[in-house]
């Protein structure tokens, strides 16, 4: 399936490896601003310094349950095989991560010197002021509704389903598990990198009565080959 082509047992201790960094940069990603690209290098570097003498510190001063929560839940987060988890896998431990680099910030703050002290504030105060433009677009982009269940495209293709179809036909699109939440169709999945012969064969072989896709190049959902095939 779509799913287990992104399951990776081959090696325990290199899928240990790989997610342990790909959860570490998704975590610095969150602190990126709008901003030139060495100043984004230098946000990070201080980040990843906060919150690893912060979980220092929490270790020092004793293990706490939510503490312990983290650990085993970072623990079965790379050790689990699915390498495309995104962000999301890290939302139940985010919370606990940023009061570590809370931690770690004071404890800096009391052992570094007055001249350290100041720099270490005018690094706040900057990385602060960064966040006020991704505010602005945030408040400016307040009416506009993003792609999903809401959006007015799907919204039409759901009346569309929910009007004409009986129920038993099966769909072609790339978001399965979403339609299939909203919908209840039996949908399957495509990736968006497929040929057209490929996408021919998996036409019969699941005998697909509909395909959904995008025929704008700018949408996410766009496909070339499947609107040709089309």
């Amino acid at each position: 399936s779509w799913y287990e082509q992104w399951m990776d047992f081959s090696s325990f201790g290199a899928t240990i490896a790989h997610n342990a960094i790909y959860y570490s940069q998704l975590f610095l990603t969150a602190f990126e601003q709008e901003v030139p690209h060495y100043m984004n290098i230098i946000i990070k570097t201080f980040i990843a310094i906060f919150v690893l003498f912060g979980a220092v510190v929490k270790i020092k001063r004793g293990l706490k349950v939510e503490d312990i929560f983290v650990l085993l839940y970072l623990l079965l987060v790379f050790c689990y095989p699915y390498t495309k988890g995104g962000f999301r896998f890290l939302l139940p431990v985010f919370p606990f991560l940023l009061v570590h680099i809370i931690s770690g910030v004071e404890k800096l703050n009391e052992r570094i010197m007055p001249t350290l002290k100041i720099g270490a504030t005018v690094f706040a105060i900057v990385l602060l002021l960064s966040y006020s433009i991704n505010i602005k677009q945030i408040i400016a982009q307040t009416n506009k509704t993003e792609a999903g269940p809401q959006d007015e495209a799907f919204t039409e293709c759901r009346n569309y389903i929910t009007n004409n179809c009986s129920g038993n036909e099966t769909f072609l699109f790339m978001k399965p598990w979403a339609f299939h939440l909203f919908v209840g169709a039996e949908v399957i999945p495509w990736d968006g990198h497929n040929t057209m012969d490929t996408y021919f064969d998996a036409l019969k072989t699941y005998d697909v009565d509909y395909i959904l896709v995008a025929v704008n190049p700018q949408n996410e959902l766009y496909d070339a080959n499947l609107l040709n095939l089309i």
